[in-house]
């Protein structure tokens, strides 16, 4: 068969315009050129210094994890190096970077409850808040009690008329005067009828304060300004 080492085709006419070849009997296998390869020493020893700067980087790295320092401070039987002694290495002075993260680690482990009691003490706050807020919102919307207001009001001018009344009838009798008789029953109808007024407007101002106050506090519950 033929075995082709060189073609030369054109483009542009898609035709072949030389050729080179040689006629090969035998294994497929064994079917290759005559030429050898060629081998880039250069190349391939710039690799190989790259490859050993990375190994060295590596051992650095590994060296500084395991024993704290750059260099292994122990031959193959487990010895300090003389190297190592001259450079004063003491294995218990020198804390080594797995040290430091063994070290790290248990701290981080001694945290892990305090964390975690600061955190449902933080959930319970604000399931607290939650309660709090719940109330207040509620409370919000239903509003003060006014009649309540209204009665406490009246009972307080019931009380603070009846001391006045008392206080009339005896002065009254002490100038001599019969608090049955007609001056006595006019003061006391005066009496009564400032009663009735301060009765009527303290109950106008409670509604009034009451409607304003619910207002207000509805207006907190759906999040508006409060001017």
């Amino acid at each position: 068969m033929k075995v082709y080492t060189k073609i030369v085709i054109n483009m542009e006419k898609g035709s072949v315009e030389e050729t080179e070849c040689f006629e090969y009997t035998g294994p497929v296998a064994e079917c290759k050129g005559a030429a050898e390869p060629k081998i880039d020493k250069k190349y391939n020893a710039g690799m190989l210094a790259i490859s050993q700067k990375q190994q060295n980087i590596a051992d650095e790295m590994f060296n500084y994890f395991k024993h704290g320092v750059s260099y292994n401070p122990y031959d193959e039987k487990g010895e300090l190096t003389q190297f190592a002694q001259d450079q004063g290495y003491d294995p218990e002075a020198q804390v080594s970077e797995s040290e430091l993260i063994g070290q790290q680690l248990g701290a981080q482990s001694e945290l892990i409850p305090l964390e975690v009691q600061s955190e449902k003490e933080r959930f319970g706050q604000q399931t607290e808040r939650r309660g709090v807020v719940s109330s207040l919102y509620k409370d919000a919307l239903s509003g003060v009690d006014v009649e309540g207001r209204v009665s406490e009001h009246r009972a307080g001018v019931q009380q603070a008329f009846a001391k006045e009344g008392e206080i009339n009838a005896r002065n009254l009798s002490r100038y001599g005067i019969d608090p049955s008789s007609g001056r006595g029953v006019s003061g006391l109808r005066d009496i009564s009828i400032e009663k009735a007024k301060a009765t009527a407007l303290g109950e106008t101002q409670i509604r009034r304060g009451a409607e304003q106050e619910n207002f207000q506090r509805k207006t907190v519950a759906a999040g508006l300004p409060v001017a």
